[in-house]
């Protein structure tokens, strides 16, 4: 038996064992994770629990008869689940889930400037045993001369003057549990060079309580992980690289508290790996 939490601890559910998992790089998990891919770890309807806090979920339809679950106090996305399976974002876990990822899937979606560095199968976009017809990729407006980025639902939409000054991949606890993905690949941008274009109203805001600094800031709608400022004395600001709708040079410059790392995740590219922060 796996468990499995939001950031927050306010949502928990159990699954008795998993069927099987995935990385999925399509742009509606990658909107709403804010990560630049997601792993589903999918178990039969039967073996999934809630625990608690059921009553602390935000259902958004993405598709016809699609609901996407996320923490209404946190942001954290949580499994979704049907009448017959459920489908788990494995940085949600506690534990090991027990099974590797068997390959990627909706790769011509993966996000621009991402590359797939390991020798897991690829599919365009799912594989031929899959039962499911897959959807047309999200199609947003950009803005010309600036980077664009927008949440799931489309409500809240923000611009980037210029380039990230950098991107890191966090393999943290709450980076993890706030993505629901195997880590964050963060992009930090100067407070100056974001400017929110709709919907900022309708942005809520979590800070970890044990944290320094910790927090997330996430589309209350549908639950999408937006942009985060962090007070007091802000000096950049974190964007997850999943919401971006314009292609933009995710190339982290390394994988930061990977003694943290998800068990069911192998780091296969060369970037430098630091157990917690790398040396200022």
């Amino acid at each position: 038996m796996v468990m499995g939490t939001c950031l927050c601890g306010e949502v928990a559910f159990e699954v008795d064992a998993f069927e099987n998992t995935m990385h999925c790089h399509c742009s509606r998990c990658r909107k709403q994770h804010g990560s630049a891919f997601v792993t589903y770890a999918s178990a039969r309807r039967e073996a999934f629990r809630w625990l608690k806090g059921e009553d602390r979920i935000t259902r958004y339809e993405s598709s016809p008869e699609v609901f996407r679950n996320s923490c209404a106090t946190c942001g954290s996305t949580l499994p979704m689940v049907d009448d017959d399976w459920a489908h788990v974002p494995a940085g949600l876990l506690n534990d090991d889930c027990g099974l590797k990822p068997t390959g990627h899937v909706f790769v011509d979606s993966k996000l621009g400037g991402y590359t797939i560095t390991d020798e897991l199968p690829q599919f365009r976009p799912l594989p031929p045993e899959a039962e499911i017809t897959p959807l047309e990729d999200l199609a947003r407006e950009r803005t010309q001369g600036v980077l664009s980025g927008s949440c799931l639902c489309g409500d809240v939409t923000f611009v980037i003057d210029g380039q990230p000054s950098m991107a890191m991949n966090c393999h943290c606890t709450r980076c993890r549990k706030s993505r629901g993905a195997a880590h964050g690949t963060n992009l930090f941008v100067e407070p100056a060079a974001l400017r929110f274009l709709t919907g900022e109203d309708q942005l809520t805001h979590y800070h970890v309580p044990d944290a320094e600094r910790f927090g997330t800031t996430f589309c209350n709608r549908c639950g999408s992980q937006m942009p985060s400022l962090w007070p007091p004395n802000v000096q950049s600001v974190l964007v997850p690289a999943g919401v971006m709708d314009d292609d933009v040079d995710v190339t982290p410059r390394a994988h930061i508290f990977v003694g943290d790392k998800a068990p069911w995740f192998d780091i296969t590219d060369e970037l430098p790996q630091f157990e917690t922060l790398p040396p200022r």
